[in-house]
C-alpha cells in the first residue's frame, strides 16, 4: 500500500507540475497572444497612417501637376506673344529702315546743287530780296485791306 501511496502522491505531484506548466504555459501563451495583439493594432495604424500620407501626396503631386501645366500653357501662350512682338517689331523695324534710307536719298537729291528739285524747293529763298517799289505797294494793299 506504500507504494500505492507513493505513486499516488508522485502523481499528484506530476499532475501540480503539469498543472503548474499548463498555468505557465496559458500565461505565455496569452502574454504572446497579447503582444502580437499589440503589434498587429500598431501595424494597422501605421497602415493606416501611411494610406493616409500616401493619398495626400497623391493629392498634392496632382495639384502642382494641374499647376505645372497651367504654367507651361501660359508660358507657351508668352512665348507665342513674344514670338509674335518680336515678328512685328522686326517689320516696323525693317520700315523705319527703308524709310531712313528714302530720307537720306531725298536729302540727297535736294541738297543737291545741280538738283532741279533742290532749285525749286529752295528757289524763293535762294532769290535776291525785292525792291523798295514791291515794298510800297505790299503796304499800299494792307491798308487797303485795313480801311
Amino acid at each position: 500500500m506504500r507504494q500505492a501511496l507513493e505513486e499516488d502522491e508522485e502523481r499528484q505531484r506530476q499532475d501540480a507540475a503539469v498543472a503548474a506548466l499548463a498555468q505557465q504555459s496559458a500565461a505565455v501563451q496569452q502574454l504572446t497572444f497579447e503582444q502580437l495583439k499589440n503589434f498587429h493594432d500598431q501595424q494597422e495604424e501605421m497602415a493606416q497612417r501611411f494610406s493616409g500620407y500616401l493619398q495626400e501626396q497623391f493629392e498634392n503631386q496632382l495639384q502642382l501637376k494641374g499647376e505645372y501645366d497651367a504654367l507651361r500653357t501660359q508660358m507657351e501662350q508668352q512665348k507665342r506673344q513674344m514670338a509674335a512682338h518680336t515678328s512685328i517689331l522686326r517689320e516696323a523695324s525693317e520700315k523705319i529702315g527703308h524709310q531712313a534710307r528714302e530720307i537720306e536719298t531725298l536729302k540727297d537729291v535736294v541738297h543737291h546743287p545741280s538738283s532741279p528739285r533742290g532749285q525749286v524747293r529752295w528757289g524763293w529763298f535762294a532769290q535776291p530780296p525785292p525792291d523798295e517799289a514791291d515794298d510800297v505797294k505790299m503796304k499800299d494793299t494792307t491798308e487797303e485791306v485795313t480801311a
